[in-house]
């Protein structure tokens, strides 16, 4: 199996819990973002400012952690989650500088499977899920899923880690699921998750009491060739994925009511949509109008006008943009202003600016050194 470990989508799945937060007033004009490291030990920590977009190091910054693929903090902005290479979940809370501080001595949790590669959570703040891409303890790619408790407590779920598997009498005939890319549906308790091997997205109802997922997929539905990364927008209604294989996205509209099917997928009617070479990212902004994809084959990130009616994607002016080598991960602050990239080849982070009526992307500051293969970003207080 090709160990696609770098392609996370944690999405936007990670920052589903963000997709509410709407008016600018509601935010200081400085928050905390971290970065998560591939080949490095460490997490990096920066204060953005958020009337220009600067970066600058968080005192004490790098925090000691350990190579990892993926990062989420919660919705409460009070503890953070890194899923690392050696298949553990580390827990860190926040001093008052904004450094990390490890959670029960830095003792990791195993997920129960190999290469955990993309976190999400729900809103709600009840339950983890991970995303594991490779062959672990349970023979396949897996979804573990955790219980939140006070004080990042993670307690497993009965049957976790969920081997993947598509839905019964599926008609594939040598299914080899990868899941690499989640996101949570949580109005209609939901998990979407990404299969880059079979190229499908697999539909998960999950227990709201118990987090339990059935032991197949109730739904596959087709994306491109090798999808990398799913993003939904604020409202739920929404699905986009990038397919690094078939340099596109594809669009769905997700079913609401009983009538449509509820959490049903159905393709929009001008899907797939063209992007540059190897889409692995993506993120829809807070107010839903525009998404953004970032293309690591060449260096760019394509940007969309998402069609208030019927969803379809229209490139945004000047789009694609230029970044730095190897962009992998593609994240945007919580006031809707700034656009964050974390460049893994050039081991870099840039930041943009969104125009608010047409989406377009300025580049607003130069971009600032981070560790060895950046890769997963999440935004702090």
């Amino acid at each position: 199996m090709l160990m696609r470990f770098s392609w996370l989508a944690l999405i936007a799945v990670a920052f589903c819990f963000l997709m509410s937060c709407g008016k600018n007033s509601k935010f200081s004009s400085t928050n905390t973002m971290y970065v998560a490291t591939q080949s490095a030990a460490q997490v990096w920590g920066y204060r953005a400012n958020f009337n220009n977009g600067s970066l600058s190091t968080i005192n004490g910054s790098p925090f000691t952690a350990q190579p990892a693929f993926a990062i989420l903090i919660d919705p409460t902005q009070s503890f953070a989650y890194l899923a690392t290479t050696a298949g553990q979940i580390l827990r860190f809370s926040f001093d008052l500088n904004g450094s990390l501080v490890p959670v029960s001595g830095g003792q990791g949790v195993p997920t129960g499977g190999a290469s955990p590669v993309a976190l999400a959570m729900d809103p709600g703040g009840k339950f983890l899920f991970v995303a594991n891409q490779g062959t672990g303890v349970a023979g396949s790619s897996s979804i573990s899923v955790f219980s939140v408790g006070s004080g990042a407590a993670l307690t497993p779920v009965p049957g976790s880690p969920f081997t993947v598997r598509l839905p019964l009498n599926f008609p594939l005939a040598n299914p080899n699921p990868a899941a690499v890319g989640m996101v949570v549906q949580s109005a209609l308790n939901l998990l979407y998750v990404v299969d880059e091997n079979d190229g499908y997205v697999l539909t998960y109802p999950y227990d709201s009491n118990t987090g339990v997922l059935p032991a197949n997929s109730t739904q596959g539905t087709l994306a491109g060739t090798a999808p990398a990364a799913a993003a939904m927008n604020p409202a739920g209604t929404l699905l986009y994925v990038a397919n690094f294989g078939s340099n596109n996205v594809s669009g769905f509209a997700i079913g609401t009511t009983a009538q449509q099917g509820l959490g049903s997928l159905t393709p929009l009617d001008k899907s797939p949509f063209a992007a540059e070479l190897g889409p692995i990212s993506a993120a829809v902004d807070p107010s839903g109008q525009f998404l953004y994809v970032v293309d690591q084959a060449s260096n760019q990130i394509s940007g969309y006008r998402i069609n208030p009616t019927t969803g379809d994607l229209s490139p945004t002016i000047g789009s694609p943009y230029n970044t730095g080598a190897g962009p992998i991960f593609v994240a945007i602050s919580p006031i809707n202003k700034f656009l964050y990239v974390s460049n893994n080849a050039a081991a870099t982070v840039a930041g943009f600016s969104i125009d608010p009526a047409g989406g377009n992307l300025s580049t607003v500051t130069p971009a600032v050194t981070t560790g060895t293969q950046p890769t997963g970003i999440a935004f702090g207080k």
